[in-house]
C-alpha cells in the first residue's frame, strides 16, 4: 500500500512539473488554442474594455487619502505624437484600431462588437454608449457629472487628427483579422515578446497587458527586465492581474493562504526602482519605472494551475 501511494505521489509531482514547460515554453500552441472549441480565449476586446479594466483606485495606494482613479487612458491622452503605446497580447488588435478611428467608425465597431454583446458595459462605459445612441438611456446616475467629463475627454481624443496621436504597436502571436497599413500603428506577429529586439519598440512610454504576455510567461523576472529596458523613467505598464503569488518561507501552523502573498504586495516590498499602484485583490495593477536601475529579486516558478488566466506561484 505504501509503495502504491508513493508511486501515485511521484506521478502527481511529475505531472505538475511537466505541465509548466509543456504549456509555457510552447506558447504558440497555447495561443492557437484561443479560437479552438476546447479553449476560448478572448482576442477581440475593443478599446472601451481596456478603459473599463485597466485602472487603479488611489485608495489602494493611500487608504487614508481621497479616492481618485488612475486610468490607462489618462496616460494615453498625455502621450506625445512621437511616443508609443505598446500593447502586449493585443489579440485581433481592436483596441489599437479603435484608437485611430473617427466617432462614426468607432460607433460602428462597438455596435458590431461580439465582446460587448457578451459583456454589456456598465457605469461610465454604458453612459458613453448611450451618448453614441448604442443603448437605451438609463436612469440618471449620481456620478453623472463624472461620466460626462470622462466621455468628453474620450471623444476629444478620438477626434484628434491621427498625426497628433501617439504611435502604437500590438504584439500578438497570431492575428487573423486583416488591417490596412497605417503610419501610426503596427502589429507584430509570429514571435514571442522576448524574441523581439527592444529597438523595435522605440519611444514606448506606455505598456498595456490585459491578460496578455504577463499572464502566461514562465520567467517573471525576464518579463519585467524587458519591460523596464523598454520603458523610460516615468513610463508605466498597466497589467491585468491574474492569480499570481509568491510563496513565503514555510512556518508551522500556518494555512495555505497565509503561506502566500500576491505578487503585487511582494513587488512593493522587495523590488527597487519602481512604484507599484494597487493592492492584493485588485484586478489591475500599475508599475511605474522610477529609477534608471530596477532591481527585482529572482523568482522561480514552483506551482502552476491551468486556467484563463492560469494560477502561478513563485518562490525566491
Amino acid at each position: 500500500m505504501k509503495i502504491v501511494l508513493l508511486l501515485l505521489l511521484i506521478s502527481l509531482n511529475l505531472n505538475a512539473t511537466q505541465l509548466c514547460p509543456d504549456l509555457l515554453d510552447n506558447v504558440s500552441k497555447y495561443v492557437q488554442a484561443a479560437t479552438s472549441g476546447e479553449r476560448q480565449y478572448e482576442v477581440e476586446r475593443p478599446l472601451i474594455t481596456y478603459m473599463s479594466e485597466l485602472y487603479v483606485r488611489t485608495s489602494a495606494v493611500n487608504p487614508h487619502g481621497p479616492s481618485t482613479v488612475i486610468r490607462f487612458t489618462d496616460d494615453l491622452y498625455q502621450l506625445k505624437s512621437s511616443e508609443r503605446w505598446l500593447d502586449l497580447g493585443s489579440g485581433e488588435g481592436l483596441a489599437i484600431t479603435d484608437t485611430y478611428t473617427n466617432l462614426n467608425s468607432l460607433k460602428r465597431s462597438l455596435k458590431e462588437s461580439r465582446y460587448l454583446r457578451d459583456n454589456p458595459p456598465i457605469n461610465e462605459y454604458k453612459y458613453m454608449m448611450e451618448k453614441l445612441n448604442l443603448v437605451k438611456r438609463s436612469l440618471p446616475s449620481p456620478f453623472e457629472e463624472r461620466y460626462k467629463t470622462w466621455t468628453k475627454d474620450f471623444f476629444e481624443f478620438i477626434k484628434r487628427p491621427n498625426k497628433e496621436k501617439p504611435f502604437a504597436t500590438g504584439v500578438t502571436y497570431e492575428m487573423k483579422r486583416k488591417t490596412p497599413p497605417n503610419a501610426k500603428y503596427e502589429f507584430k506577429t509570429g514571435k514571442l515578446f522576448n524574441e523581439y529586439n527592444n529597438s523595435e519598440f522605440g519611444g514606448t512610454r506606455l505598456i498595456t497587458d490585459l491578460y496578455g504576455v504577463y499572464s502566461y510567461v514562465k520567467d517573471i523576472n525576464e518579463y519585467f527586465k524587458k519591460v523596464f529596458e523598454i520603458l523610460p523613467v516615468g513610463g508605466r505598464v498597466y497589467i491585468k492581474n491574474g492569480h499570481t503569488y509568491v510563496r513565503r518561507p514555510k512556518q508551522l501552523f500556518r494555512s495555505y493562504s497565509e503561506d502566500h502573498e500576491s505578487l503585487i504586495d511582494w513587488l512593493k516590498k522587495q523590488a527597487k526602482g519602481i512604484i507599484v499602484y494597487g493592492n492584493d485583490g485588485d484586478l489591475t495593477f500599475i508599475v511605474e519605472k522610477a529609477s534608471p536601475t530596477v532591481t527585482i529579486p529572482k523568482l522561480k516558478l514552483v506551482e502552476f494551475k491551468e486556467g484563463k488566466p492560469p494560477m502561478r506561484v513563485y518562490a525566491e
